[in-house]
């Protein structure tokens, strides 16, 4: 092996200039690049249909054009799971996935705490529902090294809103969070509100927020954040509770 490929940090500029298609190759080919490889491959997820790629085939049937569990994970794949799961930075999760019922009953079996999942996890975007089947992989990527969310929802649950309500203790290094639902309407202002101002307050790292007007208790939490620099609501639907907000904070932009 030529003596520039026993250098890390030229291996590392040569993973990062590799298509990403040709990165399961390069990781393959001997043991120095297996790593850097494999850590620039699945760094950024752009779907979580990856994860199901990256299973067994037999794992899964195909019922009523659906994918369905039919055997419960064993130990080695789960260790082979993780040994990818641990390497991702974001997710981006752009639409309604088929494959996401699936991932949910294989996470329910999941023998490791939650946040074992994606240790490393920094970003989160979730352009898609809330609705029961996406609540269980949600609750694994709510991790505390989670520094910037995401989430435009078009339809919810009940369990969904109940993981919101967590954030404020299963994330608490926030420093960045978008929240968005479409259509935004007057009843549902005053259904989620309460699940997304009791979190807040517990955002003490919070640097931006941008959400839907959360009414006078909502803004009262916020403007207790101390390390908030940048405020953007949403007054599409002005909030039942509250018609006008003050705000006197020279933190804000």
């Amino acid at each position: 092996m030529h003596p520039a490929l026993q250098n890390l940090e030229v291996i590392n500029i040569i993973s990062s200039h590799t298509k990403r298609g040709t990165l399961p190759a390069l990781a393959s080919t001997c043991r120095s690049f297996q790593h850097p490889a494999l850590n620039v491959l699945w760094r950024d997820l752009q779907s979580v249909e990856t994860l199901t790629r990256c299973m067994p085939g037999d794992l899964f049937t195909i019922e009523q054009g659906c994918m369905v569990l039919q055997k419960p994970p064993d130990d080695k794949m789960w260790d082979a799971l993780c040994r990818y799961t641990s390497r991702v930075h974001s997710i981006t999760q752009q639409y309604n996935s088929a494959s996401m019922e699936a991932l949910s009953s294989i996470l329910l079996s999941c023998p490791l705490a939650p946040a074992s999942l994606f240790p490393n996890l920094r970003q989160l975007t979730w352009v898609a529902d809330g609705t029961c089947g996406v609540v269980d992989f949600l609750r694994m990527a709510f991790v505390p090294t989670l520094l910037v969310l995401d989430v435009v929802i078009y339809s919810t649950s009940p369990a969904f809103l109940s993981v919101l309500s967590s954030l404020g203790t299963l994330c608490p290094r926030l420093q960045s969070m978008t929240l968005s639902y479409y259509p935004l309407a007057d009843r549902l202002v005053n259904k989620f509100s309460p699940f997304i101002i009791k979190p807040i307050s517990k955002l003490h790292h919070l640097r931006a927020l941008e959400v839907w007007d959360l009414g006078d208790q909502g803004i009262r939490h916020i403007m207790e954040l101390q390390a908030l620099q940048s405020l953007t609501l949403n007054l599409t639907v002005s909030s039942t509770w509250e018609k006008t907000v003050a705000f006197a904070t020279p933190r804000l932009s």
